[in-house]
């Protein structure tokens, strides 16, 4: 009876631990379309990377930009108070394309001069997945500089950490093989012991 119960317990476990490893190595179904920018405040001038992720690989993604605030006065966007700086706002730079790489991601490194508040919006030319990112630039105006990350041969960071969820259930499945290999080394050295 213990020798199938620790089998049992085995069994479950390695079932458990074979279900949490293909999750693992990859996401399924496939993510929603995202964005995120470096750093989501920047100086005139100063360099971020726009990372778009959840399109076709080797799709072509258009990056937009769109002026939606006012520019910010110096110190604005870290802890201090935001302050609308009066005056004429230049136009927001003009669109680029860049190809997703095999994974979906599509990313851009982007110098913004003119202050104010960007929502950058990728759009995929083929799936039509659109991913937004807020920035904004703080100081003072001048010219906006955009630059596709492929042409400095940069690459997107992969994606690490583990699902708390997956640790769990691999927490569980160990400690149930561990279980019913200590239920089943006890029955055996009881069983040899008897005989």
């Amino acid at each position: 009876m213990k020798k199938k119960i620790g089998a049992a317990l085995a069994l479950s476990g390695a079932i458990v631990l074979a279900g949490a490893l293909p999750a693992v190595a990859g996401q399924y179904p496939a993510p929603s379309p995202s964005a995120v920018v470096s750093d989501s405040t920047v100086a005139p001038g100063e360099a971020f990377t726009f990372t778009a992720s959840g399109f076709a690989p080797g799709e072509t993604v258009t990056i937009s930009f769109s002026l939606v605030g006012g520019p910010q006065a110096a110190g604005g966007g870290r802890g201090g108070a935001n302050l609308s700086v009066p005056g004429i706002l230049s136009a927001a730079p003009a669109p680029l394309s860049v190809v997703a790489d095999a994974k979906g991601v599509a990313t851009a490194t982007i110098v913004l001069n003119e202050p104010g508040t960007y929502l950058i919006t990728a759009v995929g030319a083929t799936s039509g997945h659109t991913a937004t990112a807020r920035v904004v630039v703080v100081g003072s105006a001048e010219v906006a500089q955009v630059s596709d990350q492929s042409q400095t041969g940069g690459q997107a960071l992969a994606q690490t950490g583990a699902d708390p969820a997956l640790i769990g259930w691999s927490i569980a499945g160990v400690g149930a093989v561990a279980a019913g290999a200590a239920v089943t080394i006890v029955a055996r050295r009881r069983s040899a012991a008897r005989q």
